[in-house]
């Protein structure tokens, strides 16, 4: 049986609609930024609302100053997940190097919280990085979008190389196929 699960849903007033950041990467060059910390899944969810605050904070003056160009949060799925939609989204492809001391499928699919995955062009990258330390957020380059798929490397071990439009037709034909 699937037990209950509480759901938060919000709405919100957008006084800029030039500050909106969606998910899909934008231009290729751009850096791509892991904002938070990835750190091993024990199946239980650990939340810090302290560092929560902090990575919200962070993420949101940075979008209000235009340095971000995309954003994605980290929670259903993973880092992995989040790469993969971020591609899909974009129709742009990602080289990532990760260098975290975690199993491969902690890396790549645990779901920490406080962890938000950005993109910023080359010359905001110091502008970033200096908001990132104001607010005690770790914040790591972990790749840049370039080409047309999405390849994960962690230190010399590629741990991903897919097109993005195979990712993209088993994304929008998940549900078909599960429904024929």
């Amino acid at each position: 049986p699937i037990l209950p699960t509480p759901t938060i849903g919000m709405i919100g007033i957008v006084k800029d609609i030039q500050k909106v950041c969606t998910a899909g990467f934008k231009d290729n060059g751009d850096i791509i930024i892991l904002l938070g910390q990835n750190i091993a899944d024990d199946g239980l969810p650990k939340l810090d609302l302290e560092m929560e605050k902090k990575v919200q904070k962070t993420c949101l003056a940075a979008i209000q100053l235009g340095i971000v160009k995309s954003a994605h949060d980290l929670s259903e799925g993973g880092l992995g997940v989040a790469l993969a939609e971020c591609v899909i989204f974009s129709g742009k492809g990602a080289l990532i190097n990760l260098t975290d001391k975690l199993k491969d499928a902690d890396l790549l699919f645990g779901e920490g919280q406080s962890r938000i995955l950005l993109t910023v062009s080359p010359e905001n990258i110091f502008s970033l990085n200096d908001l990132a330390m104001l607010n005690s957020v770790p914040s790591t380059i972990i790749g840049k979008v370039k080409g047309k798929s999405l390849v994960v490397y962690k230190k010399n071990k590629k741990l991903i190389q897919v097109l993005g439009t195979k990712l993209k037709k088993n994304y929008e034909g998940a549900l078909p196929a599960l429904l024929r």
